[in-house]
């Protein structure tokens, strides 16, 4: 919580010992549902101060424990940082992929909020790609068929 209130305040450097702390102590309980998410917060933290790379590491970290739990919300939400963060980086077919991925987990999201967040930054990625790049940027993303699956469902 501690860290949360530094965050709010633009305290990052602060906000980021606290969830590194935070961390620590979760790793020491062995709560992997505490652990993803101490994880998922480090990475929002270097996200926010522009250290992609070690962003993208706490995501990804994040992100296998929590396909490990089976927690479709808490794994749709760390796909949604990913995309976000590939976008950043000019990276549209990873942009892609991690969002093609959460897209499916959308029927399994109780949250609507959740599932609109989603959608919206599905929304604004297709926007980005011009339209005639749009079918192939999702095949070499996502592979054939899924593209297929996906493109009938925005059609």
């Amino acid at each position: 919580q501690i860290g949360m209130v530094y965050q709010q305040r633009g305290e990052l450097e602060k906000a980021l010992d606290f969830y590194q702390r935070s961390l620590k102590l979760d790793e020491q309980i062995g709560n992997p549902s505490e652990i993803a998410g101490s994880l998922h917060q480090i990475g929002i933290m270097y996200h926010k101060k522009g250290e992609l790379e070690k962003a993208l590491d706490f995501y990804q970290r994040s992100l296998k424990l929590k396909e490990q739990i089976g927690n479709p919300s808490e794994i749709a939400q760390s796909l949604g940082a990913m995309t976000l963060l590939y976008r950043q980086k000019n990276d549209t077919l990873n942009e892609l992929r991690q969002i093609g991925r959460a897209l499916f987990l959308l029927p399994h999201l109780p949250n609507p909020g959740l599932q609109r967040t989603i959608a919206f930054i599905f929304q604004e990625t297709l926007q980005s790609i011009a339209p005639q790049e749009r079918e192939k940027l999702l095949q070499s993303a996502l592979g054939a068929e899924t593209a297929m699956k996906i493109l009938e469902m925005i059609s």
